[in-house]
């Protein structure tokens, strides 16, 4: 609606030092080389933008791994393994082949699931393939109720990346219980955790 839009407007303007336009239904997209150093205001610009619309659209010029845990490191801890950082493609040993990933977090799965994810894309061929998001913030604000808060989800491990995975088909792999409502921690406020492709069940249910 036009108030919605303006008071989406409003918050992106109070973040001063970048300017940003909202996407809808969520998120911001900038126009920003995050491949240089980033001023201490722009820093916590982008921190607030992140933290009000938890999807940033960034158009840029190109990165190398090394910029792109820098600019992560601006918004939180960066998680520096083997397995978390690096290269997607078909070929790759994570490919996809041209498979579509139903919707997920990554290492839901775990106790400390990730704070976010940073995706740059280097090699995109127009009209093939696209990148979705979902937002439980939004989700929250649409089906809220006091009877979700005391709810937990079982996420387990996410071993087919196209569709719902269940506890009896992965029972090996790593899984965790985890509250269906979250609380920001930068703005105080609620949304649902309970992606596609890992979550078994609503605990009792």
């Amino acid at each position: 609606s036009p108030s919605q839009h303006n008071a989406s407007r409003k918050r992106i303007e109070m973040t001063g030092a970048i300017d940003a336009r909202p996407l809808l239904p969520f998120g911001v997209e900038i126009d920003l080389d995050l491949g240089e150093e980033l001023s201490a205001p722009e820093q916590a610009g982008l921190r607030r933008l992140y933290e009000l619309h938890d999807l940033i659209v960034a158009h840029g010029g190109p990165m190398d791994m090394e910029a792109q845990v820098r600019v992560m490191g601006y918004l939180g801890p960066v998680l520096r393994t083997e397995d978390s950082m690096g290269e997607i493609s078909r070929e790759s040993p994570i490919g996809l082949g041209g498979a579509a990933l139903c919707f997920h977090s990554d290492y839901i799965y775990s106790p400390e699931p990730l704070l976010g994810i940073s995706l740059h894309a280097i090699d995109v061929i127009g009209g093939e393939t696209s990148t979705r998001f979902a937002s439980g913030r939004t989700a929250y604000e649409a089906i809220h109720g006091d009877e979700l808060d005391s709810l937990e989800t079982l996420q387990v491990f996410g071993n087919a990346l196209d569709r719902r995975n269940r506890l009896a088909e992965v029972a090996s792999l790593p899984s965790t219980a985890h509250p269906l409502v979250w609380e920001h921690p930068g703005t105080g406020g609620r949304f649902l955790l309970a992606p596609e492709m890992t979550t078994d069940s609503i605990v009792g249910w």
